[in-house]
């Protein structure tokens, strides 16, 4: 019976982090992205796209990561900062 209380705390302490870790995701042109703590991380991009310009910002937030799979099986030819 004590493993009931113990596993009431997991998830109150686990619901907590959670709220302290502010996520959304959206899209911004060609870019998907997903908001991390105040921060960009790029997570994908049009396929179509040939030639792409990395945004400094994204709604007024920095981008600071670009996800490895951003760009995976895509016909670009040139990424720019």
């Amino acid at each position: 019976m004590m493993k009931r209380p113990a596993c009431y705390v997991c998830f109150l302490m686990f619901a907590l982090l959670l709220q302290s870790t502010k996520l959304k995701a959206g899209e911004f042109g060609i870019f998907s992205y997903r908001e991390i703590n105040g921060e960009v991380a790029i997570t994908g991009c049009d396929a179509s796209a040939t030639i792409v310009s990395i945004p400094r910002t994204i709604d007024s937030l920095p981008v600071t990561a670009i996800w490895a799979e951003a760009f995976l099986r895509h016909g670009m030819i040139e990424v720019t900062p």
